[in-house]
């Protein structure tokens, strides 16, 4: 999902004009006689009704369906901005849902198969997911909710997860800047990992198989990596809670294996960000 061969380019916008594929069936068809007319209808009903409350679940629908045109026509860039309006602005609106997934389906076409590939495409639905989860993911969910849901859901932990994979590949930075990157990322990581159980026990998933369990891992390696022993702990007891139900997997044992042989170490936290008990270990820069 690099653009190595113009990384020196600013990554594309996502809905930028002008996309190319590299596969014909990928790329827009021009509009029909039926789908101009949707979109030049709802065109209309949208400039004449936009302020008006009354005409609000009709708005919507027109909305919808010019969204659909675009989307039926290949014509990702136009509907992937329609989907993301409507999933965004009127979340409370019955076609709110499926507007978010057709956001997901036409960002990732243009992410994954255009000729250059829009790295900032997968930027933007990391941005989005948590939104989505939270608009549409929180409330009681009726069977098409739950599995929209699971939809989003699985696509912002496989990413959070490739991430948090890549946290510890390459060269290691300095010691300074370490200390402050898996400071900073096992914060991160333990709220994922909490995120990821909750939701994955919501939907009805299993923590195991969502792979859940990884994402405490990685929190706890990164507190271990930035010398924050307490935190990993906290990553620990998540893993070890029985209602989870991953107590017995791989990355529990190996994350209370890391925390037995790691010897103490000193800090990166501040006396605003410390764990209780790790104000001794001060990095003796941020005391």
């Amino acid at each position: 999902m690099i653009e190595k061969a113009n990384s020196e380019r600013p990554p594309i916008p996502c809905t930028h004009p002008g996309v190319q594929f590299t596969r014909k069936q990928d790329e827009p068809v021009p509009l029909s006689d039926t789908q101009r007319q949707t979109i030049a209808r709802a065109d209309a009903f949208i400039r004449d009704h936009l302020e008006d409350p009354a005409a609000r679940p009709e708005l919507v629908r027109q909305k919808y369906s010019r969204a659909t045109a675009f989307l039926d026509a290949r014509h990702w860039t136009e509907s992937a901005s329609s989907f993301l309006d409507i999933a965004l602005n009127y979340a409370d609106e019955d076609l709110s849902l499926k507007s978010a997934v057709g956001y997901l389906e036409s960002v990732n076409n243009l992410g994954s198969r255009a000729e250059l590939p829009r790295t900032s495409c997968f930027v933007d639905m990391l941005r989005y997911l948590p939104i989505f989860l939270d608009l549409y993911c929180r409330a009681s969910l009726t069977p098409p909710g739950v599995s929209s849901c699971a939809i989003f859901f699985r696509i912002l932990n496989d990413s959070r997860r490739s991430i948090g994979e890549k946290l510890f590949e390459g060269p290691p930075p300095g010691p300074e800047e370490q200390l402050h990157l898996y400071a900073e990322a096992s914060i991160e990581y333990l709220e994922h990992a909490k995120e990821c159980f909750t939701l994955a026990l919501r939907l009805g998933l299993s923590p195991k198989a969502e792979r859940c369990d990884e994402l405490a891992f990685a929190a706890g390696r990164a507190s271990l990596a930035a010398g924050l022993p307490i935190r990993a702990k906290r990553a620990l007891a998540l893993l070890r809670d029985p209602k989870n139900g991953v107590e017995n997997s791989e990355s529990t044992q190996r994350l209370a294996r890391a925390i037995e042989s790691t010897p103490p170490s000193r800090s990166c936290c501040t006396a605003m960000d410390c764990e209780p008990g790790e104000l001794n270990n001060l990095h003796p820069q941020r005391r």
